[in-house]
């Protein structure tokens, strides 16, 4: 503009302040990976998570919110919460399961989905931070299974001769009960196990256990 230079003509001083937030820090969820272990098919198997905001306690740190889903596999999840302040846990709200409908080992995971709340710290909102994946694992047994007992009913018969058990099997099914145990009294006899049934050697005769 002209040739003059320059010419300094004072300084002025800015205030410049403002306030300096953390976001809330995520510990690792646990227990991690869920193992229920061995286990009988149809229990029903449910394991709370434990989550920590782990951020600084000076009222400078957001807070924290998280839920649970997206279960893969034989696992379920559910459950949520918001507001978790610095250097407070949540042990109860994060729920993950494992399906005990099939036998054998059993697995899946779960998604957290995990976000910093500046609400009631600051004015700038929200911020997703990052997810974590929890596994959960276990093994499923069969209770037994009893069948019928047989056979049932059971009923003993005597046989007066040890070589006419077979073939006489069918008259002492109709015979007199009563008649024929006096019979195997009188006889004293004993025999031995019979390969189409099941002898039971009594001293006072041969029983024979079977169906009518």
């Amino acid at each position: 503009m002209d040739a003059l230079g320059t010419t300094a003509i004072g300084t002025q001083t800015v205030n410049i302040s403002g306030a300096v937030y953390n976001y809330a820090t995520a510990s690792a969820a646990a227990p991690d990976p869920v193992n229920f272990a061995d286990r009988h098919v149809g229990d029903v198997l449910s394991q709370a998570l434990s989550i920590e905001n782990a951020g600084t306690v000076d009222g400078f740190t957001e807070k924290l919110d998280a839920s649970i889903g997206g279960a893969t596999g034989a696992a379920s999840a559910s459950g949520s919460f918001i507001g978790l302040g610095a250097g407070v846990t949540n042990a109860s709200s994060l729920v993950v399961g494992l399906g005990s409908a099939h036998d054998g080992a059993q697995s899946g995971t779960a998604t957290i989905t995990l976000t910093s709340d500046g609400a009631l710290i600051d004015t700038l909102g929200t911020t997703a931070l990052a997810a974590q994946t929890v596994t959960v694992e276990g093994t499923f047994y069969n209770y037994a299974t009893a069948s019928a007992a047989a056979p049932n009913p059971v009923e003993f018969r005597y046989c007066p001769r040890r070589h006419h058990c077979q073939p006489d099997l069918e008259r002492h099914q109709s015979g007199d009960r009563g008649r024929l145990l006096g019979e195997a009294r009188r006889q004293h006899r004993r025999c031995d196990r019979w390969r189409g049934g099941q002898w039971v050697i009594h001293r006072s005769g041969c029983l024979y256990a079977g169906h009518d």
